[in-house]
């Protein structure tokens, strides 16, 4: 029973440590590809933009709402109140950097007794019970044996990330958040869990998650937008902006307004001033955003002589990858999660196919020669097989 007993400790110290691991390159690919990250990378390396301070407001319980004091990270608030929160703010708020920014602090600081951080994409959730779903999730992401996934779950072992709650129809977005309650009350030890969801969205819901506090991510303030424009050489659309509520509006939008910085040079203000919608302002900038990153020097060592992608033929597969995305419900990008329903023809699916058997029989037949060669100690046999 002690050999038992050790090797089960074993096993459960191993698969601790390969869940950390995964979720620490995870993360950290994440922030890396983020176009948040990406914008920001660009500025402090062209321009020296200063990172922004942005303005959070919290309510614990029952409490007043007051704003985190700058000297506090949002981090130490969830670790003096554990239980189950909620960031909220606008689109393109930062939500999910948010999100991911806890996660990264959290595996840093991960001891042997604290909660194991886990994300997971909640618009991927097809309405079965949420417990079966977690556990599952933890199997197909992280490899993780789903025994072991339930009773971390039903624990308290593991702190869970959502993200896409807002992603989900409204009408989902109810049963979710009731079926998160649920899961609330029916484990043996208290959950960790921290969701996000964009403000109007959680507004519409009847529903309501059962909240230790929540964090609302403020849109930024003028002095912000200004001190950010000047410290990022764009003080002329500053002063172009100023006076322009709707386009400073934007501004207020912490993507929308790195975005902007960068895109600077593409925007004609005049023209920009003109539009009359929310909708053709805001696909202005974005247009403005894709040309600039369209016309940028490529990096020569990806590509042959004569061999660099046309801007336009880029925008054509940009324009693809977009439409595919939101067919599949998805927000971010990974090139490891394509599908081969994603290829465009019979003659791609059947070359796809071709390479995928092709594959597999080599595996096979490596596997069976190497077998065969070291079951019969046949090294000319076995060097021959492999």
């Amino acid at each position: 029973m002690g050999k038992i007993r050790t090797q089960k400790r074993r096993l459960l110290i191993r698969s601790r440590h390969q869940l950390l691991e995964a979720m620490k390159n995870q993360v950290q690919g994440r922030l890396e590809q983020s176009l948040h990250r990406a914008v920001l990378k660009d500025l402090v390396r062209d321009r020296q933009a200063e990172p922004l301070r942005r303005d959070i407001n919290i309510k614990i319980g029952g409490s007043l709402t007051f704003q985190l004091p700058p000297e506090t990270s949002l981090r130490e608030i969830f670790d003096q109140n554990k239980g189950v929160w909620l960031i909220l703010g606008l689109p393109g708020a930062g939500k999910t950097t948010t999100l991911l920014e806890l996660a990264r602090c959290a595996i840093a600081n991960a001891q042997r007794n604290q909660p194991v951080p886990v994300l997971f994409d909640l618009s991927t959730w097809q309405g079965e019970p949420l417990a079966d779903w977690l556990v599952a999730q933890l199997e197909l992401n992280y490899s993780l044996q789903v025994t072991i996934g339930r009773m971390w779950l039903d624990n308290g072992q593991l702190l869970l990330l959502l993200d896409g709650l807002d992603r989900l129809e409204l009408e989902r977005q109810e049963q979710c958040i009731e079926s998160l309650n649920h899961l609330l009350e029916n484990v043996s030890e208290p959950i960790n869990m921290i969701a996000s969801s964009c403000l109007e969205e959680y507004k519409s819901c009847k529903k309501k998650l059962k909240l230790t506090g929540a964090a609302w991510l403020q849109p930024l303030r003028d002095h912000q937008i200004r001190d950010y424009f000047v410290s990022a050489s764009s003080r002329e659309l500053w002063q172009c902006i100023s006076n322009e509520p709707q386009l400073l509006a934007l501004a207020k939008i912490p993507l929308l307004l790195t975005v902007m910085t960068l895109a600077d040079e593409e925007i004609l203000i005049h023209s920009w001033r003109r539009l009359t919608s929310d909708r053709s302002r805001h696909q202005y900038l974005l247009n403005a955003y894709m040309r600039r990153m369209l016309t940028r020097e490529i990096n020569q060592r990806w590509y042959g002589k004569g061999k660099q992608p046309r801007p336009e033929l880029t925008r054509h597969w940009l324009i693809w990858l977009a439409l595919r995305m939101k067919q599949d419900n998805l927000s971010e990008f990974l090139i490891e999660k394509m599908q081969p329903t994603w290829l465009q023809n019979p003659t791609q699916i059947r070359i796809y196919r071709l390479g995928v058997g092709a594959i597999a029989g080599l595996t096979i037949w490596l596997i069976t020669g190497v077998s065969v060669g070291l079951v019969t100690a046949n090294i000319t046999q076995l060097s021959i097989a492999g």
